[in-house]
């Protein structure tokens, strides 16, 4: 196989994956509100009646307890915010990374990672915002500019890990690169 055509296989997986996640958060936001809250709620329901409620904790930045106000508290159908958006910028970190090296070749290694991890970012924060901005013209819902932010906790979170994995990773070659020089 070629070299162009087998590099090119895994940017269409990723793309195709991006696609996909875009494509559900769009689905999601599509929804009315009653809608949206009914499966919210059944998808709450189950986490919780699996035992899974760990991966949906609430968590009150401000140190109240209330849903009253303008504080920042993420719970329930927010984690779906912060999940699905999580899942595209991990996608959209690896498709970058990918479409870099092929297409431009940085130098070292860290520029490209650290590329990818910019691009990505950007790319997930105009996706966010055009969610919401959509979610505008749907019955019963309005777009929050704070969801956003739980969008930003996601992705940004996501990111970061990917991009942390892929430098120890690099990091991890280096050093076996540099062991087994010194035994020649």
């Amino acid at each position: 196989m070629k070299k162009n055509v087998r590099d090119s296989i895994p940017l269409l997986i990723y793309g195709l994956a991006a696609l996909a996640v875009m494509t559900a958060i769009f689905c999601f936001s599509q929804q009315e509100g009653a809608k949206s809250y009914e499966l919210s709620k059944s998808v709450l329901d189950g986490v919780k009646e699996h035992g899974l409620d760990v991966f949906t904790p609430v968590i009150s930045l401000d140190g109240s307890q209330t849903d009253g106000g303008t504080h920042f508290r993420l719970e329930g159908r927010k984690w779906g915010h912060f999940y699905l958006f999580a899942l595209l910028g991990a996608v959209e970190f690896l498709w970058w990374e990918k479409f870099i090296r092929v297409k431009s070749r940085p130098k070292g290694l860290l520029d490209r990672f650290l590329t990818a991890a910019a691009l990505a970012f950007d790319f997930c924060l105009i996706y966010a915002c055009a969610d919401e901005f959509h979610q505008r013209f749907i019955d019963s819902r309005e777009g929050k500019p704070l969801d956003v932010v739980y969008d930003a906790l996601g992705f940004g979170l996501s990111i970061l890990a990917v991009l942390l994995i892929f430098a120890l990773a690099a990091l991890a070659v280096k050093i076996k690169r540099r062991i087994k020089a010194g035994k020649d």
